[in-house]
């Protein structure tokens, strides 16, 4: 973009020092085309920074997200555990949805000696879909 202001200086300058004829004549045959051609540069440049820009802000978004998501606590009104801090015990409770595509299992387990329910989602479908069914059952409930 620098380069597109710079080239725009040497230009204006060898017009201004023309007279008014020549300076008429330049700009009906010489100066259109390379204000055509000058404008076509700063245009590219402004869309490659904007590019740039967009792709910056996207990266830190994105590795905000993951610090983010990394120090969460809950999701909802679930505590998030980490595999390694919980020590799993017998089986509670076990559903089955989507013809056997998820399993949630409710276990008894044990977290830094306290004794909590965990739960554990297996299988194809996404998360998101077994927590809406946790929502649809406390709608309805």
């Amino acid at each position: 973009m620098s380069s597109t202001a710079q080239s725009v200086k040497p230009i204006m300058d060898r017009h201004a020092a023309k007279n008014r004829f020549k300076r008429a004549l330049a700009y009906a045959f010489t100066l259109a085309p390379q204000i055509e051609r000058l404008s076509s540069e700063l245009l590219s440049a402004v869309r490659l920074l904007n590019l740039m820009v967009s792709l910056d802000t996207n990266a830190r978004v994105h590795a905000g997200n993951g610090i983010a998501m990394e120090n969460a606590q809950y999701d909802g009104d679930f505590r998030l555990l980490r595999h390694c801090d919980v020590t799993t015990k017998e089986l509670i409770l076990e559903h089955v949805f989507w013809n056997g595509t998820v399993i949630v299992r409710y276990h008894r387990a044990d977290v830094d000696g306290r004794v909590f329910v965990v739960r554990r989602i297996e299988g194809t479908q996404t998360y998101r879909q077994a927590m809406t069914h946790d929502f649809l059952l406390k709608k309805v409930s």
